[in-house]
């Protein structure tokens, strides 16, 4: 008897939904069309989403639009060259590879937390490839950004984006005076991104390219004031807290109040996440917020919520993740590009304040790293005080992976009145995939 994936996926084929893309030549692991009503299904998703999200927000959430090939700078300065990366392991007589957690995941074994070598002692067990039967060898990190070139140069290097969410943080300087300094507004994207999966098997639910829809929203840390909690603080979330193993629905109030929700920006758009899902059809029951543990957080956030929703082959599945991302991606921006992305707010009353300065002599510094001089320059000039009073003590000022010596520069002491202050705006994101909404739809109305 066939499974509710297997009726699905001929109805999908049948009625133009989605297929397996390039099909007569016969496709590839990780990439779908979308059919004529499929297309219709899947833009009916992004409207509403739209709605709301963005257009409910008028003078608060912007759409905007970048590029998906995007420079290797950008995805330094946000750790994916480094961070983005899956445990895959390589069986040494048929050549297969496969992800090493998942493999070992099938089998019954608890992986949460394991590193590379870890996962090894495993397999030296005796767990072998499970299409020859041959032996594993070691695990290693396999990076997930697809990597391209940029024009004819080889050292032009370029990635496919992985998430939209870059691309709206190198723009924010831009989109911040553009509205003319405000300083609490999100950016909302939709579009298309791309993750080498090893091995996708999951139909929709794992592809190497798909659709996000991702905001991202800029706020004052030190600004408690939200005018839209009002709408939604005796609204209910359905949690699944680190630790528990019940789902508890709790008040948004509550949620605040107690920090199991650690920012209430985070937690106005869970709301706004759930009436998002309950719109599309699916009822409470199927849903809920799943805190992902500490150990297993992204590089970059503080406190994510992934909001899972129930299919019948797989269970509970991810179809959107609710990250905190503090301050991280703007600083790291900031400090890689020499671009001072911080924020200005003025204080009530003036103060004045001696600090540490650097000065320097542009021909001097030009005879010694030539054309890096102006990105030297201006992150000199971006510096705040505790990353002056670091590299005094230090002796050294790192840009760009050069070591500028304090003694190249030089440093006074200067009195100055200080009207307002400098900071990175913190970030909190709600992004959601629409491939897996659209797959997770299907099953929920199935019968």
């Amino acid at each position: 008897m066939s499974s509710k994936y297997e009726k699905i996926t001929d109805l999908a084929k049948r009625r133009g939904l989605y297929m397996q893309s390039a099909e007569i030549y016969g496709g590839v692991a990780g990439f779908i069309d979308y059919g004529p009503i499929g297309a219709q299904i899947k833009s009916n998703i992004v409207d509403l989403w739209k709605k709301i999200f963005v257009e409910s927000h008028p003078d608060l959430v912007y759409l905007v639009e970048t590029p998906v090939i995007t420079p290797e700078q950008v995805f330094k300065a946000s750790g994916h060259v480094d961070h983005f990366t899956d445990p895959v392991v390589e069986c040494s007589k048929c050549g297969r590879i496969y992800r090493a957690d998942h493999l070992l995941d099938e089998l019954g074994v608890k992986t949460e937390n394991m590193d590379n070598e870890d996962l090894f002692e495993y397999f030296k067990r005796g767990v072998k490839c499970p299409f020859c039967g041959g032996t594993l060898g070691q695990p290693y990190s396999f990076n997930l950004l697809f990597k391209t070139t940029i024009g004819p140069y080889a050292s032009s290097v370029g990635y496919i984006r992985a998430e939209t969410a870059q691309g709206m943080f190198t723009m924010f300087k831009r989109a911040y005076e553009d509205l003319r300094e405000k300083r609490v507004f999100g950016l909302a994207q939709i579009g298309k991104v791309g993750r080498n999966e090893i091995s996708p098997r999951q139909g929709p639910l794992r592809l190497r390219e798909f659709t996000q829809m991702e905001l991202e929203f800029f706020f004052d840390p030190d600004d408690t004031q939200n005018q839209l909690l009002a709408d939604v603080e005796n609204s209910t979330l359905r949690l699944l807290c680190e630790n528990q193993q019940v789902v508890s629905e709790v008040k948004v109030q509550d949620a605040i109040r107690t920090n199991i929700v650690c920012n209430h920006w985070l937690a106005y758009f869970m709301v706004l996440g759930q009436r998002f899902i309950e719109s599309l059809g699916f009822p409470p029951e199927s849903y809920h917020f799943l805190e992902v543990p500490t150990f297993k957080l992204p590089h970059y956030s503080r406190q994510t919520w992934d909001l899972m929703v129930k299919v019948d082959k797989w269970g509970w599945v991810e179809v959107a993740g609710y990250s905190f991302r503090g301050d991280f991606d703007l600083s790291a921006h900031s400090k890689l590009s020499g671009v001072d992305l911080r924020v200005f707010k003025p204080l009530e009353k003036p103060i004045v304040k001696k600090r540490l300065r650097f000065k320097w002599d542009v021909n001097k510094l030009r005879s010694i790293y030539a054309e890096k001089t102006g990105l030297i320059i201006a992150r000199i000039k971006s510096l705040d005080d505790d990353e002056v009073r670091v590299a005094v003590e230090s002796g050294f000022l790192e840009v760009d992976g050069i070591k500028i010596a304090v003694s190249d520069l030089g440093v006074e002491e200067v009195t100055e009145e200080e009207k307002g202050i400098k900071y990175f705006p913190n970030v909190v994101e709600p992004s959601f995939g629409v491939d897996r909404i659209f797959y997770a739809m299907l099953d929920n109305s199935y019968t």
